[in-house]
């Protein structure tokens, strides 16, 4: 019965710890800049989703991040149904990779990895505009690379 105890609590004391550095990886007043065509967006957490749809083009995803002063970035997954594996990009200032706002992200650097901190970070509410199945998938695609 020790035993049992004692598992239950080193389990207990591991997933507060586990919950502890998640929440202190991005705090309240955390400021990220991202560069767009037209400058730059200085984005402060806390972060919400206020959208997240889909292309009928192959499965291009879209999304709306709002920050902790009503800022909205919009980014976009591309994955137009011909468009090879490793030329699906994310694209910051416009929900569509062919949109005139559209800044293309290189893969695996910088911005996509403050990207994925403020996705992860988001707080959403699941909704007919909001789909977290599609946050997820970009979450996915973005700690892959």
């Amino acid at each position: 019965m020790k035993n049992i105890k004692l598992t239950f609590l080193i389990t207990a004391l591991v997933i507060g710890i586990i919950s502890i550095s998640n929440s202190a990886v991005l705090g309240a007043g955390d400021c990220f800049q991202i560069l767009l065509k037209d400058g730059a967006v200085t984005l402060q957490a806390p972060f919400e989703i206020t959208s997240a749809g889909l292309y009928k083009d192959g499965g291009t995803i879209a999304i709306v991040v709002e920050d902790g002063k009503g800022v909205s970035l919009p980014l976009c997954l591309d994955r137009r149904i011909k468009l090879p594996e490793n030329q699906r990009y994310i694209y910051v200032g416009a929900t569509y990779p062919t949109n005139s706002k559209a800044k293309q992200v290189p893969m695996g650097g910088k911005t996509e990895k403050v990207l994925l901190k403020i996705l992860k970070s988001a707080d959403f509410r699941e909704s007919r505009t909001v789909r977290g199945d599609l946050i997820q998938a970009v979450i996915d695609t973005l700690q892959a690379r």
